[in-house]
């Protein structure tokens, strides 16, 4: 029987033993893992104060860089763009030469003068002096008016109708100019706009990221708060970056829009927003534009070009030519300087002659189809004038629907950002009674940035409409919506 107490008594040592080693395992892993984590939250804190720091120092270098960037106004910009484009300089240049064409136009009555000389040996010497020579030299001038017609008269139209399409297509090249300025001023003011509450989010997430881990510490939250504050917090990041991408991209090709090297950084003025309630009449606004779209103005211009250029063609196939023709050539006889000086000979003249080609009469000759050639032309000028025509007006009535619609988002959105601030105000007058803590008001907060944000959007698309209908109208910049 003392055996058997004493086997007893020894397994119960036993698992005494036992359990106190599982004991102790298990809190060793336990403290190894509170360690681990209580490392993490070490380096996580670190890498928020680190991340804070830099933000701190960022905005004192973006502060100080902000000195030399390039400040502009919308409209400083569009002078600049105007100035400096190198797509409009070209277009400067074409119009330069038509210009000059145009202010030249009577240099086509102009005389061909030619001068000339030679010299000879006559088939016989008649001279009545013993030593005389067979030689001649001749020299004069020659003045000849070709091809006067009805076509030089046509022609000086057809030069001044080309300048003239040459300054619609001008004034096209610099509205359209015009317009991709103000439409990229716009899209990067939205993007910063954008990048704002993107920091200010990016922001708030790190402050609870500090507040989960402070808590998990306590011991007042699990685990998986702190880590869904992380991911919150980590995916901002990449859509941050993203819009930082996008300001630089749009930045740079502002940059070379105005003229300038592409890493030109800027600064710009806000701008204000006008009324969003504007009267679109469909109807009223397709007659307007079928007259004023700078692009159906070009069509026209060219087309009426097309039709001088047949005319001149015609008039030079069909009607007959004058050719005025006058010489002088005098002629110096026996250059031999041991006699008496030889004799001049007068040999000018002057000449009219009349010439028709009537090969321009038929139809199958050469002259007869370069004319059918320019009508075909005129008449896929009017196909793409009526093309144009009806594009615009699908056009507009597309635009007026976009900008209908972006005038209920407005107010739709205009609503939840007044509600998003009422939120706000009685959320902070919560905390303020203690009745909510930090992280509510922040919420709070946040969801009035992205309820204004959403809303600047809108407005900022808004605009961009607005500036495409002007454009499309033929009106100046500005004038819809102005406030």
């Amino acid at each position: 029987m003392k055996k058997n107490c004493f086997l007893r008594f020894r397994r119960v040592c036993c698992c005494a033993a036992l359990v106190f080693v599982c004991s102790a395992g298990t809190a060793g892993a336990q403290d190894a893992e509170d360690a681990t984590l209580n490392k993490q939250l070490s380096v996580e804190e670190a890498e928020i104060a680190s991340t804070q720091d830099e933000t701190q120092v960022a905005g004192l270098v973006s502060a100080q860089h902000e000195v030399e960037k390039r400040h502009l106004s919308v409209e400083e910009a569009v002078s600049l763009a105007s100035a400096a484009n190198l797509g409009l300089e070209a277009n400067k240049v074409d119009l330069s030469t038509k210009k000059r064409a145009a202010t030249l136009f009577w240099n086509q009555f102009l005389p061909v003068v030619g001068l000339a000389t030679a010299t000879g040996v006559r088939a016989s010497n008649t001279t009545t002096y013993p030593d005389g020579s067979p030689w001649t030299i001749s020299a004069g001038v020659q003045i000849q008016w070709t091809q006067l017609n009805l076509a030089m008269f046509q022609g000086i139209k057809t030069i001044r109708d080309q300048y003239a399409a040459g300054l619609l297509t001008f004034n096209k090249a610099q509205i359209q100019l015009e317009r991709d300025v103000r439409k990229l001023y716009l899209q990067i003011l939205l993007q910063e706009e954008t990048l704002k509450v993107q920091q200010e989010n990016l922001s708030l997430a790190n402050q609870r990221v500090d507040v989960a881990s402070s808590r998990y510490r306590a011991g007042l939250s699990p685990e998986l708060t702190l880590l869904q504050a992380r991911v919150t917090r980590d995916n901002l990041i990449p859509t941050m970056e993203q819009v930082r991408d996008s300001i630089k991209t749009l930045m740079s090709n502002f940059a070379v829009l105005l003229g300038l090297p592409y890493d030109t950084e800027f600064a710009l003025d806000s701008v204000e927003f006008g009324n969003f309630d504007i009267p679109l009449d469909v109807q009223e606004l397709v007659l307007k534009a079928s007259e004023g779209k700078p692009d159906i103005i070009e069509m026209r211009g060219s087309i009426i070009a097309a039709k001088s250029a047949r005319k001149a063609q015609a008039y030079l196939a069909w009607t007959p030519s004058i050719t005025l023709g006058w010489g002088y050539v005098p002629t110096y006889a026996d250059p031999n300087p041991s006699v008496l000086p030889g004799k001049w000979t007068d040999q000018g003249a002057f000449s009219v002659g009349l010439s028709w080609n009537i090969n321009g009469l038929l139809p199958f000759t050469t002259q007869g189809n370069a004319i059918r050639d320019l009508d075909d032309n005129i008449t896929k000028l009017n196909i793409s004038l009526a093309q144009m025509i009806q594009g615009t007006e699908a056009e507009i009535y597309s635009k007026v629907f976009t900008l209908r619609q972006a005038e209920d988002s407005i107010r739709a959105q205009q609503r939840t950002v007044d509600l998003a601030m009422r939120s706000s105000q009685l959320t902070t007058q919560a905390f303020q009674a203690g009745l909510q803590d930090l992280i509510q008001v922040q919420d709070a907060q946040n969801q009035l940035s992205q309820s204004q944000l959403g809303l600047a959007q809108k407005q900022f698309d808004f605009l961009l409409g607005t500036i495409d209908l002007e454009y499309s109208l033929g009106v100046p910049f500005g004038r819809l919506g102005a406030p």
